[in-house]
C-alpha cells in the first residue's frame, strides 16, 4: 500500500493539575499544542484470487436430515474481510426441502476459508427420484473472482428406498374367515405401487380372498388383505397355519424389507367331530355322511378329487350330535366295485382326541343304494364313542 504523510496537525493536550488542601481544591489546567503525523491507507491493486466452493458431501437422503458444510476456498489470503454471496437453485426448494445457516459465506482477514451449514429437511414424505440442490456463487468482493473449474457445487437429494414388509413375522390368531393381514410401507410414496404376495398352507381351506398383488397408492403406506383362516371343522395338528410371503414389487424405489414373510397360526374355535376318509386312487371315488336313525345325513361337499372326503360334525350347528346312535358311511359317488379300494379313516374333536384311529376299511362293490356303512357313533351328552361295524363289504 502507499503511505502519504499529510500536513501537521495539531491537537489539543490538557494537562490536568491538581493541588488540594484541607479547605479548598485548586485545578489549573495548561494547554500544549503537539504536531502529529497521522498515516492514511489507499486501495492500491492487488492480484485477484480465486474463489471455489466445495461441499462435504454430493449426495444424501432426506431421511438422515443431514447437516453438509458448504465451504469457500479462496488462494490468498485478504486484509478485509470477503463476503461471498451465494445462489441456491435446483429442484429442492429452499426452507422446505433443506435450510441454511446464512445465504453467504465470509472469509475472515489473513484467512483462506470459510464456511455455512446447509441441513436437509425430512418432511416424511416419499418422493420417488432425485432432488438437487445447485449452489453457486452470486456477488463477490471486488478483490476476488470465481474459480473456473470449481465455481458450482451440487447436492443430489434422494429419500432413499422404502421398504415393503410386515409388522411380525409371527401371528397367532383364532380361527378367522376374515382376518385383515396388514402389509407396511416404511415411507409414502408420490406414486402408486403394485406389491405380489403368495399365500401357502397345507390346509386346502386356508387362502387369501384377493388375487395374489397388492396396490398401494400415492401417499398410502399400509394396505390390508383379507385371510381366510377358518377351515369351518377341527384343524389336524401342521394344517393350522398359512404363510404369506411377499414375492416381488413393481418400484424401483422399493425393496422388499427383511420381514418379508409372515406365519399366521391359529387356534382352534370350533367344537364337534372331524372325520377324514382317505383312498388311494386320485379320483372322486366317494363322498362321506353321517346318518341318524331317520336317515338325515351331513354329507362332504369337498370335491374328492384328491383322494380324499371329510365331513365335520359341528356340536352346535348339526343335529346328529343330540343325544343318539348315528352311522358314519361311504358314499359310492364314482366308485363301481371293479377294483377294490381301501379307505382310511381318521377322527378328532377339539380337545384333539383321535378315537384309536386310523382306521381302514376295504370297499369291494357297490351296494344297491350306494351306501357303505363302517361305524357306529354313539353320543351322550358330549361325549362320543365310536364303534368300526365292518371292515369291508
Amino acid at each position: 500500500m502507499n503511505i502519504i504523510r499529510k500536513p501537521l496537525m495539531y491537537l489539543s493536550v490538557a494537562a490536568f493539575l491538581f493541588s488540594c488542601t484541607k479547605t479548598e481544591e485548586v485545578e489549573r489546567i495548561v494547554e500544549t499544542e503537539v504536531e502529529v503525523e497521522k498515516i492514511v491507507e489507499v486501495p492500491t491493486a492487488i492480484d485477484l484470487s480465486q474463489v471455489s466452493l466445495a461441499s462435504s458431501a454430493s449426495m444424501t437422503t432426506e431421511s438422515e436430515a443431514q447437516t453438509i458444510i458448504i465451504s469457500a476456498a479462496i488462494e490468498t489470503a485478504q486484509e478485509e474481510d470477503v463476503t461471498i454471496q451465494l445462489n441456491f437453485a435446483g429442484s429442492a426448494a429452499l426452507d422446505s426441502d433443506y435450510s441454511v445457516s446464512s445465504s453467504s459465506i465470509t472469509v475472515a482477514t489473513g484467512e483462506l476459508t470459510g464456511t455455512t451449514e446447509l441441513t436437509i429437511i425430512s418432511d416424511g414424505v416419499f418422493e420417488s427420484g432425485i432432488e438437487n440442490i445447485v449452489i453457486s456463487l452470486a456477488e463477490l468482493s471486488n478483490t476476488i473472482t470465481p474459480s473456473a473449474n470449481a465455481s458450482i457445487v451440487q447436492i443430489d437429494i434422494t429419500d432413499g428406498e422404502a421398504l415393503i414388509g410386515f409388522n411380525s413375522s409371527t401371528v397367532t390368531i383364532e380361527e378367522n374367515s376374515f382376518y385383515q393381514l396388514e402389509f407396511v410401507l416404511s415411507k409414502a410414496l408420490n406414486e402408486d405401487i403394485v406389491v405380489y404376495y403368495d399365500a401357502v398352507s397345507e390346509n386346502a381351506r386356508y387362502s387369501a380372498f384377493t388375487d395374489a398383488e397388492l396396490i398401494f397408492k400415492a401417499g398410502e403406506t399400509s394396505k390390508s388383505v383379507t385371510i381366510d383362516a377358518n377351515d369351518a371343522e377341527i384343524t389336524a395338528a401342521g394344517e393350522n397355519v398359512v404363510t404369506v410371503s411377499i414375492v416381488g414389487v413393481e418400484n424401483d424405489d422399493v425393496i422388499i424389507g427383511s420381514v418379508a414373510s409372515v406365519e399366521i397360526t391359529t387356534t382352534e374355535v370350533n367344537e364337534g367331530l372331524q372325520i377324514t376318509s382317505m383312498w388311494t386312487t386320485q379320483d372322486d371315488l366317494f363322498d362321506l355322511g353321517v346318518y341318524n336313525s331317520a336317515g338325515v345325513a351331513q354329507v362332504s361337499t369337498f370335491s374328492g378329487t384328491n383322494g380324499s372326503e371329510d365331513v365335520f360334525v359341528n356340536k352346535s350347528a348339526f343335529s346328529p350330535l343330540v343325544n343318539g346312535t348315528y352311522t358314519i358311511e361311504l358314499i359310492a359317488y364314482d366308485f363301481d366295485g371293479t377294483v377294490s379300494e381301501t379307505v382310511t379313516f381318521n377322527f378328532l374333536d377339539e380337545n384333539g382326541a383321535t378315537y384309536g384311529g386310523p382306521f381302514t376299511f376295504i370297499a369291494n362293490n357297490v351296494p344297491a343304494n350306494d351306501r357303505l356303512p363302517v361305524f357306529e357313533l354313539e353320543v351322550l351328552d358330549g361325549v362320543y364313542t365310536i364303534t368300526q361295524t365292518s371292515t369291508s363289504n
